[in-house]
């Protein structure tokens, strides 16, 4: 979710994006003492962590078979967990819920025009839900949440800094390709009740540099990001570690800058087989654009006139970026 339904361009004033930061930030507080204060309703037949975990991963299947937009799953499953801590929800909705905060977020998120009808919805996810089951679920999430959907999640913050670092044209494939990952992050409700979005979206962009560039390069462009985004050290690295620990469990990895299941990795046509020296260079190529702004560069220069090709080789680089639902 953008702060203003758009990737603010590079180049903007200092002033102007660290307003924007602090304005999200304080929209994280505020939507983080509300969320730990209800917490996920308790009872017999009520929704589980795992169970809403569950639906929240095959959501994001459905939205990836809809072709949606990257931002699209983290919201909706905001929408979900708000729901959930509003009122008690019996498990054998959980899915039809996830589905109509899916569409919710599609409306809310995309140009009326590039909304699928809701029975592309319920026909990409070949369940037994009508039309009318959903429109009514909808609504009935709408009136729980008072009509409230100005959530932030991951992505919100991950879209932030990727667009104080990169021109627009740039931030989209980028995101675009951190959003396996960042799905991977929603459908961890024990993360997401640990951590508040902006310390997974510090992981998430970390763990991505550091998967690319080397020690001491990372070690830089992590204390950026970390203030940046107002992550305490100790959290930092905490949060990180639970992280990796959740891909693991999921059966998924980081390796070239790319999340792949662990399944796959036997597969020479999955991995990509990047020789030393060029995987070197694209690493090169994407913390520059980092380290240029990080100190005082201006984005909208990029890397000089390799602009181009830095963004050729970032989006190479997240080419084959996969998760599955498994």
């Amino acid at each position: 979710m953008g702060f203003d339904g758009s990737l603010p361009v590079a180049g903007m004033d200092a002033k102007r994006s660290g307003r924007s930061l602090l304005s999200a930030l304080r929209r994280e507080e505020a939507q983080w003492e509300t969320w730990m204060e209800r917490g996920l309703r308790k009872g017999v037949g009520l929704v589980t962590p795992a169970e809403r975990d569950r639906a929240i991963l095959w959501m994001t299947t459905v939205a990836n078979g809809l072709g949606l937009a990257p931002d699209i799953s983290p919201a909706a499953a905001m929408i979900v967990d708000y729901a959930l801590s509003a009122s008690g929800v019996q498990n054998k909705y959980v899915c039809c819920m996830a589905l109509s905060s899916l569409y919710t977020a599609t409306k809310m998120l995309e140009e009326p025009e590039a909304v699928p009808p809701v029975s592309a919805y319920v026909k990409q996810s070949k369940c037994l839900f009508s039309v009318q089951e959903l429109i009514r679920m909808e609504r009935v999430v709408l009136q729980l949440l008072d009509w409230h959907l100005d959530f932030v999640t991951p992505y919100t913050f991950v879209e932030l800094v990727l667009s104080m670092k990169f021109d627009q044209g740039a931030c989209v494939p980028i995101a675009k390709r951190l959003s396996p990952l960042l799905n991977a992050l929603c459908a961890s409700h024990l993360l997401l009740t640990t951590y508040r979005p902006s310390a997974l979206a510090y992981a998430a962009l970390s763990l991505a540099l550091q998967s690319s560039t080397s020690p001491k390069r990372w070690f830089q462009l992590d204390a950026t990001l970390s203030r940046i985004l107002n992550v305490p050290p100790e959290k930092a690295a905490s949060c990180k570690q639970r992280v990796l620990c959740a891909l693991a469990n999921g059966h998924a990895l980081l390796t070239n800058d790319v999340l792949v299941p662990f399944s796959l990795v036997v597969d020479e046509a999955i991995v990509p087989r990047l020789g030393r020296k060029r995987r070197r260079q694209r690493s090169r190529l994407l913390s520059q654009c980092f380290e240029k702004s990080s100190n005082g560069g201006t984005v909208q220069d990029g890397c000089d006139t390799q602009e181009d090709d830095v963004l050729g080789s970032i989006d190479h680089l997240y080419r084959t970026a996969a998760m599955t639902s498994a």
